[in-house]
């Protein structure tokens, strides 16, 4: 049993009022449920089903401006450009879009701006699993620009994707940070604490690795690894409520699966030093310590 489909051009607000009178199922309350949005061109979608009940499919098409609102935890987006060419068995996505957002809400506080979104991510279905990469992905934001080499093995047993994510961070402000961190998997305390300690100076440049299953983070028990490192100029850091902060602080800040540690110069309570340090050896309880000499 085969189903082809060709247009020159489709808007996916249009299709969905030709839904509505269909039987209720899973999957169109999905659709309903993501408001897919944004306009295909040249589509030419073919679907087969085979004797064992499964459906192959073959799919190549344009699109500009599609957006999908958030549903059951997975984010939503608009504005996202460019090609798609897949099967059932491998797939090329092609990535030019400017003006898009993401709304991740399971992470982020609130909807994050993309103006520039570019790469291309290849995909493979095998027996176990599937493999995804990236070798050149572009994501720029308000704040910074970010360039990624990623590969990520999900598994068709259901078991932990595996994340193999090396990215590479232009300077930034350091009042932009708590806007990007994943406020809703941490602790509140520690947001709070970011909130307030981050008061300014300026990011070099960071580097930030994530090697392992993505649902053992933070790695307790030594599964993979997460590395950020920072460069700074200029900080101040407001490291205790009611005290003096710490200023003019240059050198490296580094995070290490659940930690975080610091050191460089700068002025601490007033007085200059070539050696401060700081740290929080586990960012769930948020005990922070700072060590000085003059």
């Amino acid at each position: 049993e085969r189903f082809g489909f060709r247009s020159s051009f489709v808007r996916l607000e249009d299709l969905t009022p030709f839904f509505a009178p269909l039987p209720e199922s899973r999957l169109l309350t999905s659709w309903f449920a993501l408001e897919p949005r944004g306009d295909l061109r040249g589509v030419d979608l073919l679907l087969e089903r085979n004797a064992d009940a499964r459906i192959d499919y073959a799919v190549t098409s344009e699109f500009a401006g599609l957006g999908l609102a958030t549903f059951e935890g997975a984010p939503g987006f608009t504005g996202i450009t460019g090609q798609v060419r897949a099967d059932s068995r491998t797939g090329r996505l092609e990535l030019a879009s400017t003006r898009a957002t993401l709304d991740w809400q399971a992470l982020f506080r609130g909807v994050l701006d993309v103006p520039e979104l570019r790469g291309t991510v290849v995909w493979r279905t095998g027996q176990d699993a599937v493999r995804v990469v990236s070798d050149d992905l572009l994501v720029v934001t308000p704040a910074a620009s970010l360039r990624s080499n990623l590969e990520l093995t999900l598994p068709m047993d259901g078991s932990s994707p595996e994340l193999d994510l090396r990215t590479s961070i232009s300077g930034f402000d350091m009042a932009a940070v708590p806007t990007y961190v994943p406020a809703r998997k941490m602790p509140t305390g520690v947001v709070r604490w970011l909130d307030d300690a981050l008061r300014g100076g300026r990011a070099l440049g960071a580097e930030v690795v994530f090697i392992g299953p993505v649902r053992a983070f933070p790695f307790d028990a030594g599964e993979g690894e997460f590395r950020a490192t920072v460069r700074l100029a200029d900080l101040k850091l407001g490291f205790v409520r009611d005290w003096p902060p710490a200023e003019d602080l240059d050198g490296t800040v580094e995070f290490i699966n659940a930690s975080f540690a610091g050191s460089g110069s700068g002025r601490v309570l007033g007085l200059s030093t070539e050696d401060v340090r700081v740290g929080i050896a586990d960012l769930r309880t948020g005990e922070f310590t700072l060590a000085t000499t003059t």
